[in-house]
């Protein structure tokens, strides 16, 4: 059963508002089934998210695409992701060599947002 536009944006907007500040979230899209996250975020988080995503593609750029944004109130946005690797829960490491890789990657990460003016917490 398809929801009509009102019926969707009310059901997202029900859903966004149950979704935790600072947790990221686990969800299913109805349209097609394919798992996303959301992640709820004040207004400055909001901003430096979309400015990653503004930046050019590259292989340094790891920054996670955005899907969608959903507007709570003045305050409040929940970001829709794609679901990636659960890294947190079962990181995977097979030996020192997948330890020293992921390291890596995270500095990486951590290099890139700091050439583009963003500090981390």
């Amino acid at each position: 059963m398809s929801l009509g536009r009102g019926a969707r944006a009310m059901a997202l907007r029900h859903a966004a508002q149950k979704v935790m500040t600072g947790s990221v979230n686990l969800a299913i899209r109805c349209s097609d089934g394919t798992k996303v996250h959301l992640k709820r975020v004040d207004r400055d988080e909001h901003r430096t998210i979309l400015h990653l995503n503004s930046l050019p593609k590259a292989p340094e750029n790891r920054t996670v695409p955005l899907i969608e944004n959903i507007i709570l109130d003045d305050d409040t946005i929940v970001i829709v992701m794609p679901s990636l690797k659960s890294f947190h829960q079962d990181p995977d490491f097979v030996g020192a060599k997948a330890l020293v890789s992921a390291v890596h990657e995270l500095m990486l990460g951590i290099d890139f947002m700091h050439k583009h003016n963003v500090a981390h917490q």
